[in-house]
């Protein structure tokens, strides 16, 4: 059997069983496995599969992910995201729209210190929608805002994927 067919069996194979609601990362080992032993044999199939996971996890330059991910932590339960938040809505309460404008604000605060667009807003989205919610913003505003606001964790350098590109 020719690459290119077995390529296009191998996508339609991960389509199939990700229909069929197989894990994602079982569907994503099983196929390249199985195609990989149809064009160079089981042998190099189990060579390939003992030794990419760790030659891809041993990247030194991958331990920024899971530092941004403790800092975002500790900077929610320290009460850092409290803070931005009640400093940014001091600063534009008079503003129309002062609350909303903070969250995107302190939400770029956080996204400078995370990295992370879901930490992100899970972090502020606790904090300032119910503090919208209390001086009778409109829900609808309320999460918009700070799903905006939380899209700046991929923006605001260092973020996560600004790292992944930057390796690959």
């Amino acid at each position: 059997m020719e690459s290119e067919i077995i390529g296009l069996f191998s996508i339609l194979a991960v389509m199939g069983l990700l229909l069929l609601r197989v894990p994602i990362a079982i569907a994503l080992i099983c196929v390249p496995f199985v195609g990989i032993s149809l064009i160079l044999g089981p042998a190099q199939a189990w060579g390939i599969l003992s030794v990419v996971p760790y030659d891809f996890a041993a990247k030194w330059t991958l331990s920024a992910i899971p530092m941004f991910l403790l800092m975002g932590y500790m900077g929610h339960h320290g009460g850092l995201t409290t803070g931005l938040f009640a400093a940014a809505r001091l600063w534009l309460s008079r503003l129309p729209g002062g609350l909303a404008v903070a969250a995107v604000l302190g939400c770029s605060g956080f996204a400078a210190v995370s990295g992370s667009s879901v930490a992100c807003a899970a972090a502020m989205g606790r904090i300032a929608i119910p503090q919208m919610l209390k001086y009778n913003y409109a829900p609808t505003l309320a999460t918009g805002a700070v799903a905006a606001g939380g899209t700046l964790g991929a923006l605001i350098p260092p973020s996560i994927l600004l790292i992944l590109f930057g390796i690959f």
